[in-house]
């Protein structure tokens, strides 16, 4: 399924579109084995339309697990020792690294599994680990427990929506750029590993859950990224993929995915669902702009976070105060350790949202809002 909506530029009338509610929805993808909950990481009616499904999906499969890109690899023994009661909230979180908004966004999941003896998984790889696969590749983390037994980034499809994705920035040659790609394909496969790992011990217990994955939108839309790289280990399963765009319904799409289509602003009026068969849309009316924040990167330092090499004229970073030479070192309350995981970040981002932005400049910390821009 295609990030971009099939819907979203046309007006809804002009989609043939039987209503269906989440209890539908749930309906129909509670016969999966794996659910992918595709996120846009600051869009909070979003995630409160993910909890509410993930309570309905488990009134419909109770033996279920939670599988979360939000939480790294090697903090499973601390988030295990918190469901199980041995721990309190306090020094879980200590010793999570949990996300931004993880209160608002992801606690109420958390919760809800605590509450129902739910199985969470902490699925991603460690993000020093990824980082330095983006700067000496893929061999430098192997035989490490916390990143996958086996990882590959194939210059597929996948890759060239990478480049896509990641694009707009000039001075990344082919070689630096496809050393990011291998940390992002390693994410994929980590996090594709903890899943079937699951369900491989569940069905040598005899049991067959359904695990919902909670991630970033591009490590499962088109059925790419994480979606793939499970369906290459365990073939049998059903997989749906449920995606996001900030708009108000969901839809099914012609491909069997679904599309959830939520309000920008988490106060305007709940979502309706919808299912169609949308037609195809000239690819001349999708919005080409990527969220953008108006500055070259400094590519050939090795620091931790993000040298700005060059400010644009007139861009968002200007208009902040970004100055060349200011490192980024956390931007939307995530914390940003090189080129690759900025874009992560940055590709998230709304255009014309605020955001907030940490950098250091002189050896002294500062923090500023930008107003994110385009390209």
């Amino acid at each position: 399924m295609k990030a971009l909506p099939l819907c979203l530029l046309a007006s809804l009338s002009a989609c043939v579109t039987p209503k269906m509610g989440l209890e539908d929805l749930a309906d129909q993808l509670a016969a999966a084995d794996v659910v992918f909950f595709g996120e846009e990481h600051d869009n909070g009616f979003g995630h409160r339309q993910h909890a509410m499904l993930l309570r309905l999906l488990h009134d419909r499969r109770p033996e279920m697990a939670l599988s979360m890109e939000m939480f790294e690899r090697d903090v499973q023994p601390f988030l295990d020792e918190y469901l199980a009661g041995e721990i309190d909230e306090e020094e879980f979180l200590k010793n999570s690294r949990p996300w931004k908004g993880y209160p608002e966004f992801y606690r109420p999941m958390v919760e809800y599994a605590k509450a129902n003896g739910m199985a969470v998984i902490a699925a991603n790889v460690p993000r020093p680990l990824a980082s330095k696969v983006s700067k000496e590749g893929l061999e430098a983390v192997q035989g490490d427990p916390n990143v996958a037994r086996e990882s590959s980034a194939p210059r597929d499809r996948y890759w060239t929506e990478f480049k896509a994705a990641m694009g707009g920035h000039g001075g990344v040659d082919d070689a630096t750029m496809y050393s990011f790609y291998e940390a992002q394909c390693l994410k994929d496969d980590t996090m594709a590993e903890a899943i079937t790992d699951y369900m491989q011990a569940a069905l040598r217990r005899g049991d067959r859950p359904l695990v919902v994955h909670v991630c970033g939108k591009f490590h499962s839309d088109a059925s790419l990224g994480t979606v793939a790289r499970v369906q290459e280990r365990m073939p049998g399963l059903k997989l749906e993929v449920l995606s996001m765009e900030s708009s108000p319904n969901v839809v099914k799409n012609r491909d069997g995915d679904y599309l959830l289509m939520v309000p920008a602003e988490p106060e305007l009026p709940a979502l309706k669902v919808e299912a169609t068969d949308a037609p195809e849309i000239d690819p001349g009316d999708v919005p080409m702009g990527r969220p953008a924040l108006g500055f070259m990167p400094e590519y050939d330092v090795d620091i931790e976070g993000i040298m700005v090499s060059m400010v644009v004229e007139g861009g968002a970073a200007e208009a902040a105060g970004l100055q060349a030479g200011d490192v980024i070192v956390e931007l939307d309350g995530s914390k940003i350790w090189d080129v690759q995981t900025y874009m992560e970040v940055l590709g998230n981002l709304t255009i014309g949202g605020k955001t907030a932005v940490t950098i250091q400049r002189g050896g002294k910390p500062m923090e500023m809002e930008v107003i994110v821009g385009s390209r």
